[in-house]
């Protein structure tokens, strides 16, 4: 990975760890979407496929999953 792609990788996942703790475990839930959607595109550019549909079905998931913890309070 070019250096530049990797700074862009390391501030992303910095400014996950200053986000609001929503629930426990939230920084890392969003630093692990932020993960597999970098992850997702750098394999789409080096093996082209459907992004929007991956990164829509990721964001989706962590949806579901942040909406479910605030609904339950926690």
């Amino acid at each position: 990975m070019p250096l530049n792609q990797s700074r862009v990788v390391e501030v992303a996942l910095e400014e996950c760890g200053k986000l609001p703790e929503r629930y426990p475990g939230y920084r890392e839930s969003i630093r692990r979407l932020v993960s597999d959607v970098l992850e997702a595109e750098l394999r789409h550019a080096i093996a082209a496929g459907n992004i929007q549909q991956k990164v829509d079905g990721l964001v989706t998931r962590a949806a579901a999953i942040l909406a479910a913890k605030e609904g339950d309070g926690k």
